[in-house]
């Protein structure tokens, strides 16, 4: 998985990006090609800009810096940043929230994939000229808040869902509004609050928060609706479903695939022991003894872990292992 460290302005940031992933960008937009036609690109990106312009300029700008450096046109990463697509064939995902561990909060996450899927990885860190700095691990192309932790020790990591509630009008991506939100807000409650105030679309996520101070939630984000629950529980978890009661069925998954989903949760429901510290989160991660568990190769789960993800938000520390974590090491990086 390559690393990209970018620095300075919103424009400066986006060159940098570009030209070190030009390729697996480039890449990244060809596998992404066909969901657009010609049409398709007018649209998004005169609704991209317009939304971005009044909400985000600065990622706006940063985009624009990436387009030029990685010789791909703003349309077609404008569209693969903001656009609502959805996947309903594969079950991808497991973020995890410790509460209050000896190594404090910690928050989580195995990030999966079809067995057949094409797909390209970057660990990004970004120190803009003004706000605060972050570190996630993203698709190539993406400027994504999902699966980040910043200076201020305020992490994320999130789960695809989908969301049946009507997305039309001007609305942001929410990948791009928590890349704003990671970049300007300290704790758990101040994403929160930042994210109520923007008219939200996207995929619809389930997502794992946790600050330095303890704070942790999980959100269901069905957007434009957004319902937290488990605020402070020990330990939590979701596999590609929404828990609140209030947006339980506004996934937009088939039954037969939602069937797969809910077999993961029960797996993790029914662990004898319930993880309480990194070393525990490890172990779970790299749990591959049933097709259900939250590592997994294939087969019967129909999905395959690509990567795996622990922030520590009171170290300042991110762990990423490039592979299936059973197999591969965790790389610490510090924030």
């Amino acid at each position: 998985m390559k690393y990209i460290e970018c620095s300075g302005s919103p424009y400066e940031m986006g060159c940098c990006y570009g030209e070190t992933a030009r390729e697996e960008i480039q890449f990244m937009v060809e596998c992404n090609r066909h969901w657009y036609d010609a049409e398709h690109l007018a649209t998004w990106q005169k609704l991209a800009v317009s939304v971005m312009a009044c909400h985000v300029p600065e990622l706006l700008e940063e985009l624009r810096g990436m387009a030029a450096a990685s010789s791909v046109s703003l349309e077609m990463l404008l569209a693969i940043n903001f656009v609502d697509t959805f996947d309903n064939a594969t079950n991808r995902c497991t973020p995890l929230l410790l509460h209050d561990s000896p190594q404090g909060p910690i928050v989580a996450k195995n990030n999966d994939a079809g067995e057949k899927e094409q797909c390209i990885f970057v660990t990004l860190k970004r120190c803009p000229s003004k706000g605060i700095p972050t570190l996630g691990v993203t698709y190539a192309g993406w400027l994504s808040g999902l699966d980040v932790m910043n200076e201020e020790g305020l992490a994320n990591t999130h789960g695809s869902v989908g969301s049946k509630y009507d997305k039309s009008g001007l609305r942001l991506d929410i990948r791009l509004a928590m890349m704003q939100g990671m970049t300007q807000c300290r704790t758990t409650r101040e994403l929160l609050d930042f994210l109520q105030r923007i008219p939200l679309t996207g995929k619809g996520f389930s997502i794992a928060l946790g600050d330095k101070s303890g704070e942790t939630c999980f959100l269901d984000a069905a957007v434009p609706r957004l319902v937290t629950h488990s605020h402070n529980v020990d330990f939590s978890f979701s596999t590609n479903l929404y828990r609140a009661a209030e947006v339980a069925n506004m996934d937009q998954r088939t039954e037969a695939v939602r069937a797969l989903a809910t077999r993961r949760s029960a797996y993790i429901e029914k662990l004898q022991h319930k993880p309480e510290d990194l070393e525990q989160i490890q172990g779970l991660l790299r749990d591959h003894s049933s097709p259900w568990a939250p590592c997994r190769h294939g087969g019967e789960s129909v999905s395959v872990t690509r990567w795996s993800m622990i922030c520590l938000p009171q170290a300042g520390q991110v762990f990423v292992a490039d592979g299936f974590p059973c197999q591969t090491p965790y790389l610490k990086y510090a924030i």
